[in-house]
């Protein structure tokens, strides 16, 4: 849009100043009176548009900046919650990033029936799969909420987040989760590829809000430069 307004001024001042000399042929002047209307009621049609669609838009935007980056970065966040779960259940310290190959380093040492150091209901230790249940819930219920500002939100960030809840890790079926737990052989290293691809698509939403919501976060409250700092996967 701003790259035809400026065609559209230049138009309009090459014209005003080919007015100052001869006509080069008998219809250059019916030209450039074309050219120059339509270069008028394109800047005409361009101010009408910034004024009753795109400041407004603008300002819409500015103001659910918070709310939806507060929303979006809670679904990225459930994979760093899940990864303490998986290091502890792994007898491995907690940090990241990790490599690919420390990732499957890591699921090769567990199983769904793994605990996890949480606790339920009445004292018990909670597994991997309890875990999993827990973030594909969290996740389905917060893709909701982001479709509530899906009219404000940019449509590659609304790309990002529809990609991460669709990572095959957040939707295995709940049910055949709590089944596998019934069999102790059942490691997660047979999940290695999806449970790869949902920390590196975390890694993507959170780089895209940290490179383009500087004020959004930090009206929500955050520090941009923690923010900018998490990722689960090292670049390879």
């Amino acid at each position: 849009m701003n790259a035809g307004l400026a065609l559209a001024v230049l138009t309009v001042v090459a014209v005003i100043a080919l007015r100052q000399i001869e006509e080069p042929f008998d219809t250059a002047s019916d030209i450039g009176d074309a050219v120059f209307d339509l270069g008028i009621a394109y800047i005409a049609a361009w101010i009408f548009y910034y004024l009753v669609t795109w400041r407004p838009r603008a300002v819409d935007r500015w103001r659910a900046g918070p709310a939806v980056f507060r929303s979006v970065f809670a679904l990225a966040a459930e994979a760093f919650t899940f990864l303490p779960y998986l290091q502890t259940a792994a007898g491995e310290p907690q940090g990241h990033p990790l490599s690919e190959r420390e990732l499957r380093g890591l699921l090769a040492k567990v199983q769904l029936t793994s605990p996890t150091g949480m606790f339920g209901a009445g004292g018990a230790h909670l597994t991997l799969a309890h875990a999993l249940v827990r973030a594909r819930h969290r996740v389905t219920s917060g893709t909701r909420q982001v479709d509530r500002w899906s009219g404000l939100v940019d449509v590659e960030l609304l790309r990002l987040t529809y990609d991460l809840a669709d990572t095959p890790m957040l939707n295995l079926d709940a049910d055949d989760l709590v089944a596998l737990q019934a069999l102790p052989s059942q490691q997660l290293a047979g999940y290695d590829n999806y449970m790869h691809r949902w920390f590196t698509q975390s890694d993507r939403v959170i780089s895209w809000l940290a490179n383009h919501m500087a004020d959004a976060i930090d009206t929500a409250g955050f520090n941009l430069t923690h923010v900018r700092g998490r990722q689960l996967i090292q670049l390879e």
